[in-house]
């Protein structure tokens, strides 16, 4: 039995063809529907673990820098409040739901300001010493939270406070502890910027902004592989040093613009794939099916149009 189209000598379909067909189309829209919700969600998940991560790198580094300078700390809650003079300097946790997380904020003198918190993520620091009273070394943790519950993204590291005198020790304060006092000779380090930083400079000429899906992807993929390995560090520090002068050269030609964008999307592609991990192997499955389908369907077609 034949379809026939209106049109004179245009050849029809076969109802069985525009059945399969249809049936095709449903199962391909509901297997990309299912893998649009996965990769959806598996890329949400990664990107929440890369902006807890670059945050917690972000304040562990200004941790170091500025307490391994510290001839005097006290470990307490932010209640605390001292007569400040200009060497003295305080990190604390700005608690605004009672929760203990919240805002890290740097103060000092001259300045007050977050370090990190001023996204959706808030953080808490766990301070504490070594068991030897004597020990100069302060230990800390640092812990996150997202929509009022605890993640599982954590830091743990220790600084040794080398300019502390032998007769001196690091105290702390019983009670709830959320911040610590340093005193320090040296120069505070500057405040990390916490604006958007890509260092995608090529991606970043070629699609225009920052803040495009593709940059993220890349700078995501950068900050969670190729930075783990030393290779990996050794392409970035090699792109760092000269991306930026071909990225002016791609910004000002629609061009080379146009070309570089097309040669980043399987790069794109590739960096999506490794950061939704499990996710990519649901979606191999089901092109896998889908070829398997596809390939067999012309068979399955002519079988059942005999037997009508």
């Amino acid at each position: 039995m034949k379809l026939y189209k209106f049109f004179k000598n245009e050849s029809g379909i076969t109802l069985v063809e525009f059945i399969v067909t249809l049936g095709v189309i449903g199962i391909v829209g509901g297997l990309g529907t299912m893998v649009y919700i996965q990769a959806n969600n598996a890329f949400d998940s990664a990107e929440q673990k890369w902006q807890v991560q670059t945050d917690m790198r972000i304040l562990a580094n200004f941790l170091n820098s500025n307490l391994r300078n510290a001839y005097e700390a006290v470990i307490l809650p932010d209640s605390f409040v001292d007569n400040f003079t200009d060497h003295d300097r305080y990190i604390y946790i700005n608690d605004n739901n009672n929760d203990e997380f919240g805002e890290v904020i740097y103060k000092d003198k001259n300045i007050e300001k977050a370090i990190i918190g001023q996204n959706e993520f808030d953080y808490k620091v766990d301070w504490g010493k070594e068991s030897n009273d004597k020990s100069k070394v302060i230990t800390y943790k640092i812990r996150s939270m997202y929509n009022y519950e605890e993640l599982n993204y954590t830091v743990d590291s220790k600084i040794f406070l080398s300019n502390m005198a032998k007769n001196n020790e690091i105290s702390k304060i019983n009670g709830s502890i959320n911040g610590i006092y340093f005193k320090s000779s040296a120069e505070s380090t500057p405040l990390p910027n916490t604006q958007v930083n890509t260092f995608c400079f090529i991606a970043t000429a070629a699609y225009g902004s920052p803040f495009n899906p593709a940059v993220k992807t890349l700078r995501m993929f950068r900050d969670l592989y190729l930075s783990k390995y030393e290779l990996g560090k050794k392409f970035i520090s090699f792109y760092y040093r000269y991306s930026p002068g071909y990225a002016e050269i791609i910004s000002s030609n629609i061009f080379l613009k146009f070309t570089t964008l097309i040669l980043l999307l399987p790069f794109v592609f590739l960096s999506f794939l490794l950061i939704i991990k499990e996710t990519a192997l649901i979606v191999l499955f089901y092109l896998i099916i889908l070829i398997i389908f596809v390939r067999k369907s012309k068979a399955f077609v002519k079988l059942l149009n005999n037997k009508i």
